[in-house]
């Protein structure tokens, strides 16, 4: 059973790892590496959260936003990336 307090161990500042296929839906396994930051912070008592994601000299920084529907109990996220500014 999912609650809005799911994702609170991811607020705050953190100094990340990120990974991402060379190359997508080809079979590849071969993974690129980039340091960076992400600060999560919750919205709206808790039914959303916002977690801004930093790669230095990368263009896929972005934002993610998870919204939670107390009625469902079912979380959705969405992903902004720096490249189109797109909600996804």
């Amino acid at each position: 059973m999912s609650t809005q307090h799911d994702f609170d161990f991811l607020f705050g500042q953190w100094t990340v790892r990120h990974r991402r296929l060379r190359a997508r839906g080809s079979g590849c396994t071969d993974w690129e590496e980039f340091a960076g930051t992400a600060e999560t912070r919750p919205l709206l008592g808790g039914l959303c959260d916002i977690e801004e994601h930093q790669i230095p000299g990368q263009d896929f920084s972005g934002v993610a936003l998870r919204t939670f529907d107390p009625a469902k109990q079912l979380w959705s996220i969405y992903w902004v990336s720096a490249r189109d500014g797109l909600l996804q």
